[in-house]
């Protein structure tokens, strides 16, 4: 984990709520299907096609995402300091140096 991370959360830490829950994203939007591309692309370097099956469609299903650190900023300085790009790239990195599995 890079140190001004670790830094964060250390912050968080020391000045958040015990049991809060806070956000902390590249506040870049993004659609359900660039980010599975875009992980697709970083991991297996191919296009990934995507299949939805209109029988599951659900009204409330989240089609885009886009962080809001409102709360967090109201708690610590930090602020986002790479894009969504680079931080896909770490994970990956960071999934890859552990044998392609996560610690949990």
């Amino acid at each position: 984990m890079c140190h001004r991370c670790q830094q964060s959360e250390v912050e968080l830490l020391e000045k958040g709520n015990f049991g809060e829950v806070y956000n902390m994203g590249s506040e870049e939007p993004v659609t359900i299907y660039a980010l599975a591309r875009i992980i697709g692309e970083m991991m297996w370097n191919r296009n990934v096609d995507i299949w939805v099956d209109p029988s599951r469609k659900r009204p409330w299903e989240i089609w885009s995402l886009l962080s809001d650190n409102t709360k967090l900023y109201k708690v610590i300085d930090a602020r986002p300091t790479v894009s969504l790009r680079e931080a896909l790239r770490m994970t990956i990195a960071y999934f890859h140096e552990n044998g392609d599995k996560w610690d949990w």
